[in-house]
Formats: C-alpha cells, structure tokens, sequence
C-alpha cells in the first residue's frame, strides 16, 4: 500500500529482526516519496527505485553519517547506517 505518512513511531533503533518483515509483507504502508521535515518518531518505509536510493536524503534535513555495519542476520544482508542531522554553517 501507498501513502506518505508514516508506517509507525519509534523512539529507539529498529532492530534487524523488526525491519525484515517490514520488506516481506504485503500489509506494509510505504511511500515512494520521501516525507519532508518528519517529526522525530516517525518511522517510514520508502520503495525507491534503482538509482535514487538516495533520495531520503531529500527530507528537508541536513543528514551526517556517523557509522555504518552490517547486521549478523541468517537471511539478507542489512547495512544498518546510524546518521544524525546537521545544521548548516552561515558565514557571514
């Protein structure tokens, strides 16, 4: 199913054994546009198209990458990316 708001809330980091049927269910709400300037909590499942999946970074945010590791799963393989946002710098 398609809509921009979001599948759930959350306030603390999906674990890999959550985000797997996220993927797998045909019940999943997702959306193919990023949302712009979510709310903290609010989880969404975006279906991007090859070549933009990229394209969360389009939210409205300013997103540093702080880490990244793979995930140890019997199944696929998850790289799990941990980000938090940035503020621009104004040179005056």
């Amino acid at each position: 199913m398609t809509k921009n708001c979001p599948s759930f809330t959350r306030h603390q980091s999906l674990e890999a054994t959550q985000v797997i049927p996220l993927f797998d269910s045909s019940s999943t709400i997702f959306t193919t546009t990023p949302p712009f300037k979510p709310k903290a909590g609010e989880v969404y499942v975006l279906k991007l198209d090859i070549g933009h999946e990229n394209d969360w970074r389009s939210d409205g945010y300013r997103w540093v990458q702080i880490a990244a590791r793979r995930l140890p799963t019997h199944g696929p393989v998850i790289k799990k990316c941990y980000f938090h946002t940035g503020k621009k710098i104004k040179i005056k």
